[in-house]
């Protein structure tokens, strides 16, 4: 029997090490030039996708608000992982449907064989647009007490990290995210910093 949705989508795409398999540590200037769009963006609609009667993730319309790679553009879909709220703000790095590069030190037969299974089943309802590496590419814009009651985002510093000029701040996280090294970093300076890298690539 086919596994559904939950089971398929948190094996082939999930943010967390499953199975042994383990994603390679990248800098933001690397996810940024792996990404084909980079931008601050508003969640306005999300919905189910189904290939005949499998579940196969869910497609999200995103208005753009503030763009830092990428042709200009109004609003965004993308997708397939659940998971993001219609209405909440998310800084996101996508690629282009069959341009995301998976960043791997290691996986197994177990991961590869159910993600392959996903794409079987499900390969023909993706969209354009999907987060890159392998997920771990977009985080949501909410308050935090850490960085005193202001704007921020909490990052898996176990795969993205920043230099030592852009502040990572402890938090109170819980035990999946402590064994990713989530940290928080203020708005302001991941958004400068991504401006500075794009300035650089100009």
């Amino acid at each position: 029997m086919r596994i559904k949705l939950l089971a398929l989508i948190a094996v082939c795409i999930s943010a967390w090490p499953i199975y042994a398999t383990t994603f390679s540590r990248l800098s933001a200037a690397e996810i940024y030039q792996h990404s084909d769009f980079v931008g601050l963006v508003e969640i306005e609609t999300g919905h189910t996708i189904s290939s005949g009667d499998e579940k196969c993730g869910v497609i999200y319309t995103a208005n753009v608000i503030d763009q830092f790679k990428g042709a200009a553009m109004e609003s965004i879909q993308f997708g397939p992982r659940p998971g993001y709220g219609v209405g909440l703000q998310y800084l996101a790095f996508l690629t282009q449907l069959g341009k995301d590069q998976r960043f791997l030190n290691s996986t197994n037969s177990v991961s590869k064989a159910r993600r392959n299974e996903f794409l079987e089943i499900c390969g023909p309802t993706q969209i354009t647009w999907q987060v890159a590496h392998s997920a771990i590419g977009i985080w949501e814009l909410t308050w935090a007490t850490e960085l005193d009651n202001r704007l921020g985002f909490a990052v898996p510093t176990r795969y993205i990290y920043f230099p030592d000029s852009v502040a990572a701040i402890e938090g109170n996280f819980d035990k999946k995210d402590r064994d990713v090294d989530m940290r928080w970093f203020r708005s302001d300076d991941v958004l400068n910093h991504l401006r500075m890298i794009a300035e650089d690539g100009s």
